[in-house]
């Protein structure tokens, strides 16, 4: 098993995702690891900055969000990717409708529209790179954010085709983030109230 700034690294052994689900749902919810190309990757615990800021987003996300159709789910909700076989455990994923499970057990999600990550320094390129592509190839998907914890910055990601993402960076204090269809609008302030960089 491996730590996201580990990933890249050879390992010897591969998992089948039969495996990887066996043993996830073997530990305690607390114990959460992700997977990828049949690798099982530990997850690590979080700053006070990411727990901050995943809390005012996930709550302007809910007050915005009020009499419409969309639903919230903590990183305790796995999403899995059927396409390349990935389980992730995104911060926050938001689906339009009603939720699309993998199985009876009710723990993988298969329909996200909106996923957002908070960065740290030791998960920033997994979350950059390793994570996002395997996320897009999501049919549902059509936003992806990054939010870093360190500086006051978001990279808002907007699905154009199958192939083409639009990167637009946010990082003024006056900014509003836009998402879902642009039906929530969302200050760069209310994301980033009482952090101090």
């Amino acid at each position: 098993m491996e730590t996201p700034a580990e990933a890249s690294k050879s390992i010897i052994h591969f998992y089948s995702q039969e495996e990887y689900l066996e043993f996830e749902r073997s530990l305690p919810k607390a114990d959460k690891h992700e997977f990828l190309h049949g690798k099982i990757i530990t997850m690590g615990g979080a700053s006070l900055n990411h727990n901050t800021i995943f809390t005012n987003f996930f709550l302007a996300i809910g007050i915005k969000n009020q009499d419409k159709n969309y639903h919230l789910y903590s990183s305790d909700m796995r999403v899995h990717n059927p396409v390349n076989g990935s389980y992730f455990y995104p911060d926050i994923s938001v689906i339009r409708g009603e939720p699309l499970l993998k199985d009876e057990v009710f723990d993988n999600l298969l329909n996200p529209c909106l996923i957002i990550e908070i960065l740290s320094p030791g998960t920033e390129a997994y979350d950059r790179v390793d994570k996002f592509t395997a996320y897009q190839s999501i049919l549902t998907l059509e936003e992806y954010v990054l939010v870093y914890s360190e500086s006051m910055q978001v990279e808002y990601f907007r699905k154009e085709t199958a192939r083409q993402w639009q990167k637009t960076l946010f990082s003024n204090p006056s900014e509003q983030l836009i998402l879902l269809r642009e039906e929530v609008s969302i200050p760069l302030t209310d994301i980033y109230r009482n952090i101090k960089f």
